[in-house]
């Protein structure tokens, strides 16, 4: 995937700057302005994508009442704080594809109605390895099961 979006990203480049130029010779031309801010917004896109899977990580802090998972690239990320007692369910999520998606692995966990996920490409012995570190310092409430062993997300 990643040469794609490489390769891509030369292709784009062309295109990005043919019509540049054309703009700069007329630049009276409302639908090339218009596809060149598409084209920028994609550009831009693409690479904060490329860039994340070539040298972004995952941070996570743990502390009394407090989960943090810091998303970063280089050193340009952004922080999300979650109440530890709201938390439910540490898991490992395997990958997933179906038709044209797909979902890398992770480590995921209910907080309220929602699904937060992090550590994305973990397989699951390393995923398995940081919950039991996390669940051993910080119980995680986990939510009593009526004996099904099949989960919604692997059915």
């Amino acid at each position: 995937m990643i040469l794609f979006l490489v390769f891509w990203l030369g292709m784009w480049q062309m295109g990005w700057r043919d019509t540049a130029k054309q703009l700069s010779r007329n630049p009276a031309q409302p639908f090339l302005l218009f596809w060149i801010a598409g084209w920028t917004l994609g550009g831009i896109w693409a690479v904060a994508w490329c860039l994340r899977m070539l040298a972004g990580q995952d941070l996570v802090t743990v502390k009394e009442d407090t989960f943090g998972i810091r998303k970063q690239v280089l050193t340009l990320g952004w922080t999300k704080q979650y109440l530890r007692p709201q938390m439910r369910d540490l898991r490992f999520r395997p990958e997933f594809r179906k038709g044209r998606g797909h979902q890398a692995s992770c480590i995921a966990f209910d907080y309220g109605a929602k699904t937060i996920t992090f550590a994305d490409g973990l397989d699951e012995a390393e995923a398995n390895q940081i919950i039991a570190t996390i669940q051993q310092r910080y119980k995680i409430a986990v939510t009593p099961t009526d004996g099904s062993t099949v989960k919604f997300w692997q059915s």
